[in-house]
């Protein structure tokens, strides 16, 4: 993602996407000293999954704060198994098209 940071966002932004899912992250504040602060983008939440002591790997979850969401991890078993989960509250938005 950080290589190609202002490209996705440019992206994001210019299609006006709703939900954005990325593998291989590699957004790793413990290992890499880098700040996920400078992965925020206005107007959506962002989530993560960081994989402890190690380079690499990661997942990422753009929300557009006009969708109620809050991260779950209650469907986390290991973190041997990279995951995300969270739950997305679709009927906080009336008569909208997903983009």
């Amino acid at each position: 993602l950080r290589n190609k940071k202002d490209e996705l966002f440019g992206y994001i932004i210019d299609e006006n996407l709703d939900i954005i899912c990325i593998s291989e992250s590699w957004i790793n504040e413990e290992v890499l000293n880098e700040s996920k602060l400078e992965y925020e983008l206005d107007g959506y939440l962002l989530y993560t999954y960081q994989r402890p002591n190690r380079i690499g790997g990661g997942l990422a979850l753009y929300v557009k704060n006009s969708l109620v969401s809050v991260q779950n991890d209650s469907f986390k078993i290991s973190d041997d198994v990279e995951s995300l989960w969270v739950d997305i509250n679709f009927e906080s938005v009336s008569n909208s098209k997903f983009n």
